[in-house]
C-alpha cells in the first residue's frame, strides 16, 4: 500500500492498516512497543525508530525511558538493546526473590514448587504470577518459566516440578513488561486469570475450557487476520471463490461421514425401463425384471393398476407368513369398491389383513 506513506500518517491509521493486511495485530504492536522497548507512547517510538519509513502525526522529540537515559539508547543495536533489557528483567526478578527470602526464609530450606513461589510472592505483595511469567516469557524469550528459574537463579530457590505454562501471547499481550519487570508491590486478583491455578497441596492445576463470548471472539480474530492476509495475496474475487470451494468440500465430507455412521448402504437400483438383476437368497439363482413392459402394460405414463403391480412382484422370494399377507392384500384389492384406492387405515381395518399382519411380527418384539 505505497499511497499510505505519502504524507503523515495518524497511528491508529497506521495499526489498522497493518492489521488489514495480515502483517501484524494491534496489541502485539503496541505491546512489542510498550513493553521491549519502554515507550509509553508508541507514536514516539515510530519517530526514534522508524522516521526514515513513516513520520506520524503528532509525534516529535522525547526524553527517553528512565532505565536508558544513562546509555545512548537510541545507538545500540538490536541485539544490545535486548541483551540489556534482558539484563533489567534478570535483576528485577532477582531483587524479587531476594525480597522474598527476606520476609519468609523458611520457604527457602527445600526444593520449592513454582505454585509456592509465586503465591509467596503475590501474598508479600512483591509481584504477581502473571507479570512474572510475561517477564521470563517476553523478556527472557524463556517458553518454560521454571526452567529460567533453574538456569539464572539457582543460587537463590531450587525448583522442583515440570514447567509451568504460562499464558499465550495474545492473552498477555495486554500485561506491560516494563511493569512486570519493575516488580511494584501491586496485587490484582485478576492478573491470575487464565494461568494455571494451585490447590492446597501446592499443585498445578490445568486450567478448564473457557467458554463464552470472549473465546468466540479470540477465535473470530484469528480467523480474521488469517482471512485479512489470504485477501491481500490472492485478492477478494479468488479468496471468494477459494472459500466457496472450501464450504462445497465441507458439505460432501459432512454428508460423506453422515452416511457412514448410519451405516446407509446404495444400492444398484436401475432406472425406469432399465433392467437389473437380484440375487433372491436361493442358490445363485438371479431374476431379470422388465419395467419397461410392466409400465407399456399398464396403459398410462409410469402408473400401474393395483392388480398389475401386485402380480407382478414374484412370489418365489415371499415365506409363507409373507404369501397370506400377500392374498389378503389382493382379496380386499379384489372387494374394493369405494370411489378412491384404499389407504394403509383400510388395510388395517381389514380383519383378515390384521391378522396376516401380526403373525409377521417377530416374538420377542412388544
Amino acid at each position: 500500500q505505497p499511497d499510505f506513506f505519502e504524507g503523515p500518517v495518524k497511528l491508529a491509521d497506521l495499526a489498522n492498516a497493518l492489521e488489514q493486511h495480515g502483517i501484524v495485530k494491534t496489541k502485539q504492536l503496541l505491546y512489542s512497543i510498550k513493553g521491549a522497548l519502554s515507550y509509553e507512547d508508541p507514536a514516539d517510538a515510530f519517530h526514534d525508530y522508524c522516521a526514515d519509513l513513516v513520520q506520524i502525526e503528532g509525534a516529535g522529540p522525547r526524553q527517553l525511558p528512565a532505565a536508558h537515559r544513562t546509555t545512548a539508547w537510541h545507538t545500540l543495536s538490536a541485539g544490545e538493546r535486548q541483551a540489556s533489557t534482558q539484563q533489567k528483567v534478570i535483576d528485577n526478578i532477582r531483587a524479587a526473590l531476594q525480597r522474598l527470602q527476606q520476609v519468609q526464609p523458611d520457604l527457602f530450606v527445600g526444593p520449592l514448587r513454582f505454585g509456592d513461589l509465586t503465591r509467596g510472592l503475590e501474598q508479600h505483595g512483591i509481584t504477581t504470577e502473571k507479570k512474572l511469567i510475561c517477564s521470563i516469557r517476553f523478556g527472557l524469550r524463556c517458553d518454560s518459566p521454571t526452567d529460567a528459574l533453574r538456569d539464572l537463579f539457582s543460587d537463590l530457590v531450587e525448583i522442583q516440578g515440570g514447567a509451568s505454562q504460562g499464558p499465550e501471547p495474545e492473552q498477555a499481550a495486554d500485561v506491560d513488561l516494563a511493569q512486570a519487570a519493575a516488580g511494584e508491590p501491586e496485587f490484582v486478583a485478576s492478573d491470575r486469570d487464565g494461568l494455571p491455578e494451585c490447590g492446597t497441596d501446592g499443585e498445578e492445576r490445568q486450567p478448564e475450557v473457557a467458554t463464552g463470548s470472549e473465546d468466540i471472539q479470540a477465535v473470530l480474530d484469528e480467523c480474521d487476520e488469517v482471512l485479512c492476509g489470504v485477501v491481500a495475496k490472492l485478492g477478494f474475487d479468488e479468496t471468494f471463490e477459494l472459500l466457496g470451494k472450501i464450504r462445497q468440500r465441507s458439505l460432501d465430507e459432512s454428508c460423506d461421514g453422515q452416511t457412514e455412521q448410519v451405516g446407509i448402504v446404495r444400492g444398484a437400483w436401475p432406472l425406469l425401463g432399465q433392467k437389473r438383476s437380484r440375487d433372491i437368497g436361493v442358490g445363485s439363482q438371479s431374476m431379470e425384471e422388465n419395467f419397461a413392459s410392466l409400465r407399456a402394460c399398464s396403459g398410462g405414463p409410469g402408473l400401474l393398476s393395483k392388480t398389475q403391480f401386485f402380480a407382478s412382484l414374484p412370489a418365489c422370494e415371499f415365506s409363507e407368513a409373507e404369501e397370506t399377507l400377500r392374498a389378503a392384500l389382493f382379496d380386499l384389492l379384489d372387494t374394493w369398491s369405494g370411489p378412491r384406492p384404499p389407504t394403509l387405515d383400510d388395510f388395517g381395518r381389514d380383519e383378515r389383513f390384521a391378522l396376516a399382519h401380526r403373525s409377521l411380527i417377530p416374538q420377542h418384539c412388544p
